[in-house]
């Protein structure tokens, strides 16, 4: 194993895991960009309860958010956002997370999140490079939580690289909870996203689905 390698935190690295496991090709591929730190769990609400939680933007006309306590799938609490009158998304820009332009142009990222939602086609999450999106499939409805994943290439020109988590075409509240960016094509469900500081749990689900 090569120890030269920039340590985690160096903008030139090529990921969290690849700083860990540098000779291991498949957890590169499936390695934690930054997973959003500990922003996609959305434990830290600084500015207030019904605010966007710290590092997030709530957009669309009428939209409110909610910190919600009750349904939540890791942590203690989720992110619920409901469409009033317009379409509205959570964002959050993970461009200097992801290496800057620099580095994620032309580079393959798949954003996965935890999502709730009690109607179909209503709740999904995107990424945005810039200049052109990528969306996961809608939620099904019937209150499950469920897995989507999204995957892009970002563009030559790109000029960022946002999670967006949307609820769309109708009124109704959707929940939000361990979003998790990677870069490369696969993303496995985040079971806690602290854990990477303290029990290392999503490592550990890494290096166990590759049996390494």
């Amino acid at each position: 194993m090569d120890l030269t390698t920039p340590a985690v935190g160096d903008p030139t690295k090529q990921s969290w895991a690849a700083a860990m496991v540098i000779n291991d090709t498949q957890l590169r591929d499936r390695s934690v960009a930054d997973l959003l730190r500990c922003f996609g769990d959305f434990e830290d609400w600084t500015a207030g309860t019904t605010v966007a939680p710290d590092q997030w933007t709530l957009s669309g006309a009428g939209a409110t958010i909610a910190r919600d306590g009750t349904n939540f799938k890791i942590g203690t609490y989720a992110a619920a956002v409901t469409r009033v009158g317009t379409d509205c998304q959570l964002a959050l820009n993970a461009s200097t997370w992801a290496g800057g332009t620099g580095y994620y142009r032309s580079r393959v990222f798949t954003l996965g999140a935890w999502v709730r939602a009690t109607v179909a086609s209503r709740a999904r999450i995107r990424l945005n490079d810039g200049v052109a999106q990528q969306a996961s499939s809608y939620h099904t409805g019937g209150s499950a939580w469920e897995w989507l994943t999204v995957t892009i290439t970002a563009d030559a020109a790109a000029t960022q690289l946002q999670a967006e988590l949307q609820v769309n075409t109708g009124n109704t509240a959707a929940q939000f909870d361990g979003v998790v960016l990677v870069e490369g094509t696969t993303c496995p469900p985040a079971s806690s996203l602290r854990g990477v500081g303290s029990s290392l749990s999503i490592a550990t689900t890494m290096l166990a689905d590759d049996l390494v």
